[in-house]
């Protein structure tokens, strides 16, 4: 069973597999990283302004059960505090036609920036049902104490926000 999905907030290089920039990865009209709060309520908050609908129409395929890993191009470094999280959505079709407009669901939580990366998940049933899923807007709030909360001097426990990372 072949499966196609856009892969929110991650990366598709693999040590055996990689490519330049953009490769696998849908190219956005930013130059640089938007605030969150400024696009917590947009579909931008899918893929990064300017990416939805104008990816690239390579995909990387990776077997069920991989671990794919991240790589930032140039060697550069993430400098942000606080969590990233990546999140996989299923293609109904095409998946550089894709908007995102499905179910998304969280894979783990990592510190990374906003992208949406193209995999082809093949060699499993297709049979998994993961949950929780939610719309990409609507996983966050700009109240969410976990997205207020202030790294450098902010008194209590972090309190992750988002929904909890899927079981399959």
């Amino acid at each position: 069973m072949v499966k196609s999905f856009t892969l929110a907030a991650a990366s598709c290089t693999m040590a055996s597999k990689s490519g330049g920039e953009y490769t696998y990865v849908r190219r956005n009209s930013n130059s640089y990283m938007p605030s969150f709060m400024e696009i917590i309520d947009s579909n931008d908050l899918r893929c990064n302004k300017g990416a939805t609908n104008a990816g690239t129409k390579t995909y990387m395929d990776v077997k069920a059960g991989d671990k794919i890993g991240l790589k930032l191009f140039n060697n550069e470094f993430i400098e942000h505090p606080g969590p990233g999280f990546f999140y996989l959505s299923k293609a109904p079709g095409n998946v550089s036609d894709y908007d995102g407009s499905g179910d998304w669901f969280k894979v783990c939580r990592e510190a990374t920036d906003m992208e949406c990366a193209q995999i082809r998940i093949t060699g499993g049933t297709g049979t998994a049902k993961p949950s929780p899923v939610s719309k990409i807007p609507g996983i966050y709030s700009k109240t969410d104490p976990g997205l207020t909360f202030n790294f450098w001097g902010g008194k209590g426990a972090y309190v992750m926000p988002g929904p909890a990372v899927a079981k399959l």
